[in-house]
């Protein structure tokens, strides 16, 4: 029987992602992380839209291959980095692997090797990967897959050289808890996406609980009859696209009152904007890639777009190919280095312009160099060789002086 007097259990609640950093409650080789994904990635739209962003650019820029700095497309490393495994391609392989740094942090890729070279490469998602280091050693001696479970793998490091089969790309992290592991920009923004969520929550609890008509019809003569009669000629004449900004008239002593939004109403909309913008400048995106209103920060697209790549995309590429030139070009002998062109990224085009205007507009540069700027090519005539300057620019050393001390260009 129920005893009244006995202390009872409360429901375990489930703690926010706030709540779980707040408290300190969370480790990155638990099922924390899982829940971090589904409450901010998966239950966040303004964090899911921040992180496809960064990482759709990220994963189509291509990547080359150079030897002694020379590009070699036929390369067996260009080849893996195109077709890293029989599952993906090489945009979604550099997706996927920027896609788990954003969200967690961290990011682990497999080599596998077959007789002679390596013939695939894996994304491990990073929820049960762990990281084994002696004490007072800064080499990482292990990686460990599923630990304590039957299905468990491991990756043994070298602890001279430090090779290994497993690449750990992670973020900074100063926390001396779990210094092994990155840090996962959702932490920096946890409080934001926890009131984001319960904002968006908030919205449709009242649409669903306190959804408010647009108007009020009233009057003392609507009977049953008359209200539905109404009722219809309403959802007929000004319901629609084809009804919208219709002009209503009314019979006898019936009224309409136009509703509005409450000031708490616009309040929690402002609200939600505001946190938006504060969940996109943790992963550096423009708010007008978004499509957050009143936040026009840059003139127009094309600069949003280009901020959108020097202040995320490419700073992420970089580590990124730094990380794999330490790790998988090795495998393929000295002098080989992963790259990517700048050319090839069209975001980075207003910067291409202005460098040519500037390199057009100076006078230390031939025609045909100029020409070749411009991928013309080059013209036979001496003078294209030539430099010209204004003709009112003389040197310094043709400028004398006369004997009363003035100067004397030596023109009569």
């Amino acid at each position: 029987m129920w005893n009244p007097f006995k202390p009872q259990k409360l429901p375990e609640q489930k703690q926010s992602l706030g709540q779980h950093i707040h408290n300190k409650e969370h480790e990155y080789i638990s099922t924390d992380l899982k829940a971090y994904a589904s409450e901010g990635y998966a239950g966040n739209s303004t964090m899911y839209a921040c992180i496809s962003l960064v990482a759709d650019a990220f994963g189509a820029i291509p990547l080359h291959v150079k030897v002694n700095d020379e590009v070699v497309e036929d390369h067996p490393l260009k080849q893996l980095l195109d077709k890293p495994n029989p599952d993906e391609s090489g945009v979604e392989f550099r997706t996927a692997a920027c896609s788990w740094e954003l969200l967690a942090g961290n990011n682990f890729a497999e080599k596998v090797k077959g007789l002679s070279e390596v013939q695939e490469l894996w994304n491990w998602q990073p929820y049960e990967m762990s990281v084994g280091r002696s004490k007072g050693s800064f080499m990482p001696s292990m990686y460990t897959f599923g630990k304590g479970t039957a299905n468990q793998k491991h990756w043994q490091v070298d602890p001279i050289t430090g090779e290994c089969d497993m690449l750990h790309w992670r973020t900074f992290n100063p926390s001396p808890e779990n210094p092994s592991m990155g840090m996962a920009p959702i932490e920096a923004g946890a409080s934001e996406v926890d009131q984001a969520n319960a904002a968006s929550k908030w919205r449709y609890n009242t649409l669903k609980n306190n959804a408010k008509p647009s108007g009020v019809i009233s009057g003392e003569s609507i009977d049953p009859t008359n209200k539905k009669t109404i009722q219809e000629s309403i959802r007929r004449k000004q319901q629609g696209a084809n009804g919208a900004h219709e002009v209503m008239v009314l019979s006898g002593d019936l009224k309409w009152q136009q509703l509005a939004m409450s000031p708490s109403d616009m309040d929690w909309l402002a609200g939600s904007k505001m946190l938006s913008q504060e969940i996109a400048s943790v992963f550096r995106v423009p708010t007008q890639l978004l499509g957050i209103e009143g936040s026009q920060t840059y003139a127009n697209f094309e600069e949003a777009k280009l901020a959108l790549y020097t202040q995320a995309v490419l700073p992420k590429l970089e580590l990124y190919i730094s990380e794999l030139n330490r790790w998988l070009s090795p495998e393929y002998g000295e002098n080989v280095k992963i790259c990517y062109e700048e050319e090839e990224i069209l975001a980075l085009e207003p910067l291409r312009r202005e460098k040519r205007a500037e390199l057009l507009s100076t006078d230390v540069l031939t025609i045909n160099e100029k020409r070749a700027i411009l991928g013309y090519e080059e013209r036979d005539e001496e003078e294209a060789n030539k430099l010209f300057v204004q003709p009112n620019d003389i040197p310094l050393d043709d400028i004398m002086l006369d004997d009363d001390g003035e100067e004397n260009t030596g023109e009569e």
